[in-house]
């Protein structure tokens, strides 16, 4: 049996057990599976309770495990290593690793031996995940009307005001537009990095940083909490979810919209396609802050290690590798990322992202597809190549030009060497003592961000204080064994 992710996509009717996909790769492959599901909510604790009980599954497929975590288990030998089963069994997969070693180092533990696959998306979206958009029906109108740029964070809040005080709906309330909403920690990791780099932790020559001590990071507080004092910013900023953005995003007429624009990965991390159309919010460049300082986080967030453990229990792990290498070939892949040809999708004269003459468009909306459960939710373990990846259509609307041409505008202002990997091995003491910082320094950063901006503590009378409260908080130790996690990955 195959443990797996729970997913609410699609009201429910998201169903791996009568998925049209999974009905086709049982008969390419002859093998049934049987799925078991770790719920949606809280699903960390309810896998610890399955292996706490000893009743492991054959596989743990689609819920990517961290390299900490793969360790303990595998020095438990209650996961068995793959090294063998793939030189053996497997021909796409092996020459993956012999191609691409950065694949392989994220698959490698320090014993040697590889304990799980790695996925890779292939997007350059993934690399810049954080993103400004701006509903475009009022920047145009605020263009026009003003003949101002929108490149600064001051052109940038001059046009919030604008959204403000102009009944921009043209509803006879001049009250109910929202000049920015969205999700706290994407708004406050963009509106940073005009002044500091925006994730808390960073490289700068191979040696860890954090933003959240530093001077330019109080002045990026200063900044947002401007926004916040003239209530440019969505009052529900710090408790809502991304199913409460999607409500207020989603309007049915251009005199019900009510949100000017918000920061996250895409504009389709809250628009409903069936409501409101790919890019009626529009990606807008990194801001340029005071000192000329134009920036975006980059995320080496495209090699994703952790998927298909095979536990000690599991009764014919050469099947499952057997099975696991088709969804590695570019036939699976472009399954695993589109669904089924003429069903999910087809092809369309119109060139693809990539320039290619002939592209792949999709039917209907992806979150559609999903409802209809005629294809997997797209994080299945897979190796999706730019190639692949690209190989939708540029059609303005469609999912996938939205996607490109928002990540293009910040592409050029991502600098790789910044950014920390996501795959590194610790060992269990070094893992220990980071989720314990975890929870208390980042907790602590995040509400203390939250308070300078809404004004519960003064970024003037209180910042030394809140200094003194990190450093009080082993903060350098903290740094230390960050340091010495990535020295160790680097060689």
């Amino acid at each position: 049996n195959f443990l797996t992710r729970h997913f609410s996509e699609g009201s429910g009717k998201y169903d791996l057990f009568t998925n049209d996909v999974t009905k086709l790769l049982e008969e390419k492959t002859n093998i049934h599976i049987e799925w078991d599901y770790l719920p949606a909510e809280d699903a960390e604790t309810k896998l610890n309770l399955i292996i706490v009980g000893g009743e492991y599954p054959d596989v743990l497929f689609e819920y990517p495990i961290d390299q900490s975590k793969i360790l303990e288990w595998s020095e438990e030998e209650i996961i068995i290593p793959q090294n063998d089963l793939i030189e053996n069994h497997t021909l796409e997969y092996r020459k993956i690793l012999q191609d691409r070693e950065d694949i392989r180092i994220a698959s490698t533990a320090p014993d040697g031996n590889i304990y799980s696959w790695v996925r890779t998306d292939g997007g350059i979206h993934i690399l810049v995940n954080t993103k400004i958009f701006v509903y475009d029906t009022w920047r145009t109108q605020y263009l026009d009307a003003t003949g101002n740029k929108v490149e600064t964070t001051d052109e940038y809040r001059d046009m919030l005001i604008y959204f403000r005080d102009n009944d921009m709906n043209g509803n006879g309330n001049a009250s109910d537009e929202i000049p920015m909403s969205g999700s706290s920690g994407t708004l406050i990791e963009s509106m940073l990095n005009p002044f500091v780099y925006g994730r808390n932790m960073y490289l700068e020559d191979g040696q860890i940083k954090v933003n959240f001590n530093q001077e330019k990071y109080r002045e990026g507080l200063r900044y947002i909490k401007s926004l916040w004092d003239e209530k440019l910013l969505d009052e529900e900023l710090f408790t809502q979810n991304a199913q409460q953005i999607t409500a207020l995003v989603n309007q049915s007429s251009v005199n019900e919209m009510i949100v000017g624009g918000f920061c996250s990965l895409w504009d389709g991390s809250y628009i409903n396609p069936a409501v409101v159309p790919y890019e009626a919010y529009k990606g807008v460049a990194p801001l340029i802050g005071p000192d000329g300082t134009r920036q975006t986080v980059y995320s080496k967030a495209d090699v994703k290690a952790g998927y298909g453990v095979i536990f000690n229990t599991c009764e014919n792990p050469e099947a499952f590798v057997q099975w696991m290498d088709y969804l590695y070939s570019e036939e699976g892949t472009i399954l695993m990322a589109y669904g089924i040809e003429d069903i999910s999708w087809k092809w369309v004269d119109y060139p693809s992202l990539d320039g290619d003459p002939k592209s792949v468009s999709r039917t209907a909306p992806v979150g559609t597809l999903y409802e209809r459960n005629v294809q997997w939710i797209a994080t299945a373990p897979c190796y999706r190549t730019p190639k692949i990846k690209y190989l939708e259509t540029a059609e303005p609307g469609q999912s996938g030009a939205s996607l490109y041409n928002s990540s293009m505008l910040y592409m050029p202002y991502a600098d790789p060497d910044q950014a920390i990997p996501n795959n590194m091995w610790m060992t269990a003491d070094q893992s220990s003592q980071l989720a314990l910082f975890k929870a208390s320094i980042d907790e602590y950063v995040k509400e203390a961000a939250a308070g300078f901006i809404v004004g519960e503590l003064s970024l003037d009378t209180d910042w030394d204080t809140y200094l003194a409260q990190l450093k009080s908080m082993n903060l350098d130790e903290y740094i230390a064994v960050n340091q010495e996690t990535y020295d160790t990955n680097a060689k």
